[in-house]
């Protein structure tokens, strides 16, 4: 098996070699040549630019957490147990800097975890996750320094609570190694400045080259209503110094201080561009291109896919197509991708069909009646669509409900059902009260309504006079179509409702007051 590893390796020791023959011909060939720059105009930017570095590692992080909480909501709901929940909140935070994920819901927990240099977020065992545990979290909170002793780091954390429907049952966090997160702020400055976080109250979260007295000096100055990009003039220990603030989530600052000396000039040095350079350069950027070619074929284009389809497999896409097929730790987390998502979609069929299917008569419910009128209601706003309502009522329920019981009630009503069902299907049937069902027909099939209800008579009365039926089934019709005066679906359903009554009560004089005879009083016996 090709490893991913090795690759890695690879690619990074071309990189690592270019870039030392870089500098080491800058540094060999260009010592000579030094000038001043300005520090001072560009102290503001380089603050803001970093600050939004560092904001944008947050609220990614932020993303991650909140998709993965909402992904978790989705599983529990389908009935996925926390084991593969926490699989799937690993996978979604696999590609941010979280070097911890934590679920906790009310019967189980799980934290993952990885090595500072690893890429792959594994579980841990032995936790103590009692200490990450909310149970207040509404929503995204970038918590203050404290030690996670699961993993042996100082972090910042963030949480989104979980939700399955309106309830709420359990959390999604995420840790980050503010060690780490430091290092990137203290990249700015080489020498001669001090880089701070610290929150809006003044307090230091850490710092870097100041004394405790120092320290104290630069909090007080940044909880004086200072403005994020704006420089400031403080003195530390008898030398003039001028900083800068940028916001970061999380109630956070970010302070860059750089003595007064050094805004006036700043030693850099420029790159002379003779020809052994240029020679060094070409180098460095083929090789470049190189790696970046290598690493996107074999790296790149495979997360971004997995990366993709786990969003798409999460917002309930269960036919997202899987394509990448290798030998290695891809080609691997494909295949148990493509499994997860063949066993999601196995699950979601079967919870679609208990959530919207009728138990007594097997067409649709009300719940799958209500989703199927939204779609007509946002067809109308955006076009003229073609549909027609038909309505029916079971005649004569309560008489059989009151005189023979209601086992010979749901009789009649399935035995009506499967009338209807044989007639109208495929198109959208529903159960819509008690003895009422309603029928769509859409499209091409809109205006077949009357060779349908015709067909429908024909039905009951070969139904009626077959050996099949327990009971005579009667059913009051009322239909009506939709036109361009319409606003919305129910004003096409009052007409077919109010035309069925009318029927109904015309049904009733013909029928009269009798009660329909039974032909079979054991409920169990075979009919024929």
């Amino acid at each position: 098996m090709k490893s991913v590893r090795n690759r890695f390796a690879l690619t990074t020791a071309l990189i690592v070699l270019f870039t030392a023959v870089v500098i080491g011909g800058i540094s060999v060939l260009d010592k000579k040549y030094t000038k001043k720059e300005s520090l001072g105009t560009n102290l503001g930017l380089e603050c803001r630019v970093k600050a939004a570095e560092l904001d944008k590692l947050l609220s990614d992080t932020q993303a991650s957490v909140e998709a993965a909480a909402k992904a978790a909501g989705e599983l529990l709901a389908a009935g996925c147990d926390a084991e593969n929940v926490g699989k799937t909140t690993a996978l979604i935070a696999e590609n941010t800097e979280a070097t911890a994920v934590y679920f906790i819901s009310d019967n189980d927990s799980a934290l993952y975890a990885r090595e500072a240099a690893a890429k792959d977020l594994e579980k841990k065992s032995d936790i103590t996750l009692s200490e990450y545990d909310n149970k207040d979290a509404k929503g995204l909170v970038w918590s203050a320094p404290h030690e996670n002793s699961d993993i042996g780091q100082t972090v910042i954390s963030c949480a989104f609570p979980v939700h399955n429907g309106s309830k709420r049952v359990g959390i999604i966090g995420a840790d980050i190694d503010f060690q780490r997160f430091f290092e990137r702020a203290d990249t700015m400055l080489d020498g001669g400045g001090f880089v701070m976080l610290a929150n809006s109250d003044g307090k230091i979260l850490t710092e870097s080259g100041l004394t405790d007295d120092e320290a104290e000096i630069f909090a007080s100055s940044v909880s004086v209503g200072r403005q994020a990009g704006e420089l400031f003039a403080c003195n530390v220990s008898g030398k003039s110094h001028t900083f800068c603030l940028g916001e970061l989530s999380g109630n956070m600052r970010l302070v860059y201080a750089v003595p007064a000396n050094e805004i006036s000039a700043r030693a850099s040095k420029p790159l002379a561009l003779s020809g052994h350079i240029l020679v060094v350069v070409m180098l460095t950027i083929g090789g470049a291109v190189a790696a970046a070619v290598v690493t996107d074929r074999h790296v790149i284009r495979p997360l971004r896919e997995m990366n993709s389809a786990v969003r798409k497999i999460s917002d309930g896409e269960f036919d997202t197509d899987i394509s990448w097929r290798s030998k290695d730790e891809f080609g691997l987390f494909a295949d148990a991708l493509r499994k997860e998502r063949d066993s999601f979609r196995k699950n979601s069929s079967q919870i679609n069909d208990i959530a919207y299917r009728d138990p007594l008569t097997g067409v649709g419910n009300s719940a799958a009646y209500r989703e199927a009128v939204m779609k007509l209601n946002g067809k109308i706003r955006k076009s003229i669509p073609k549909f027609t309502v038909i309505v029916f009522d079971v005649n004569n329920l309560k008489k059989v409900n009151d005189s023979y019981g209601h086992n010979f009630g749901d009789i009649l009503i399935t035995s009506a059902s499967k009338l209807i069902r044989e007639t109208f299907e495929p198109n959208g049937i529903y159960r819509i009260g008690g003895d009422e069902f309603c029928v769509i027909l859409e499209d091409d099939n809109a205006a077949m309504y009357s060779e349908l209800l015709n067909d429908f008579a024909k039905n009951v009365e070969r139904f009626n006079n077959s050996a099949q039926a327990r009971l005579p089934v009667s059913v009051a019709s009322g239909y009506s179509q939709y036109t361009s005066d319409d606003d919305n679906y129910m004003s096409v359903f009052r007409r077919a409702d109010s035309n069925m009554y009318h029927n109904k009560e015309e049904m009733k004089k013909a029928m009269g007051d009798g009660l329909p005879e039974k032909r079979h009083t054991d409920l169990f016996k075979p009919i024929g």
